[in-house]
């Protein structure tokens, strides 16, 4: 009997459903869902999304999702 090589080991992947109650804030994601959220009027956190438009690391558009909390 063959022994299974690290190629084939099994994997479970569990999906992560975000709860929609718990409003979070990261340095990665700093707007979140909640359109009455403060977040979305920070003019600091505003700020740093333009500049990443500036060095090309975001197109308007996906800044303005971004701000909205419709892009991740």
């Amino acid at each position: 009997m063959a022994h299974a090589s690290s190629s084939d080991d099994e994997y479970v992947v569990l999906p992560v459903i975000p709860n929609e109650d718990e409003i979070s804030h990261s340095v990665m994601s700093p707007f979140c869902s909640d359109p009455t959220c403060p977040c979305h009027e920070d003019p600091e956190l505003i700020a740093e999304v333009a500049t990443q438009v500036e060095e090309g690391l975001l197109t308007p558009a996906e800044a303005t999702r971004l701000v909205a909390g419709e892009q991740l």
